[in-house]
């Protein structure tokens, strides 16, 4: 899919379930580190899913200042996103780093927002399996 087609579903989806940050064309499509992080942990903050995945000093993205530490933070979620889904999310956490790929960054989030509100996802078992070193498609 193309990025023109995903903003409007990414806005309201994940727009739907949070006020901040603001899902504004600028953010999407190019979507910087902080502001995806704030959108996780807002959330997670809001829906619960995927509460536990990080370590506290993980949800404060002033601790996340390193290239490594951000593809790290990236991958954990996008895992933990395709064990919900069953298959592996196809983004990749360096390219989104570098602010590449924002259509695939958008399909994630996508996702990533289905999964908080499905009733049927099991957020907890996600995690466990998530922070056991489970990949999705395992």
């Amino acid at each position: 899919m193309e990025l023109e087609d995903l903003t409007p579903r990414v806005k309201e989806l994940i727009g739907g379930l949070i006020a901040k940050p603001k899902m504004s064309d600028k953010l999407l499509g190019k979507p910087p580190f902080r502001f995806l992080h704030d959108t996780i942990s807002a959330v997670i903050a809001a829906t619960g899913f995927a509460q536990g995945l990080y370590d506290p000093e993980q949800m404060d993205s002033g601790n996340i200042g390193d290239k490594g530490s951000k593809i790290a933070y990236l991958e954990t979620i996008f895992n933990m996103v395709g064990i919900c889904k069953g298959h592996p999310i196809d983004v990749r956490a360096q390219k989104v780093v570098a602010g590449l790929e924002p259509a695939n960054t958008s399909l994630f989030l996508v996702a990533f927002a289905e999964c908080a509100t499905d009733g049927n996802v099991d957020s907890d078992a996600a995690v466990r399996r998530a922070r056991g070193g489970e990949l999705a498609g395992d």
